[in-house]
């Protein structure tokens, strides 16, 4: 997931709230927007993000 699917979460976080947990690790998500994320349910897992490389073609990248 990457930013676009994290936005889409917080704007709609009462659709999540029953949630115990939610687990986002091994995605796309800045260290900005993993802690955001932390605000949607008691227990948010996000460790071990990704990063996206500019000067991949497909804008992808495996960084752990």
């Amino acid at each position: 997931m990457t930013y676009r699917g994290a936005e889409f979460i917080l704007k709609n976080k009462e659709k999540f709230s029953h949630l115990k947990r939610l687990i986002v690790f091994m995605n796309y998500l800045s260290d900005d927007i993993a802690e955001k994320i932390r605000s949607v349910c008691p227990e948010v897992i996000s460790y071990y993000q990704k990063e996206i490389y500019e000067d991949d073609p497909e804008g992808w990248g495996v960084s752990y």
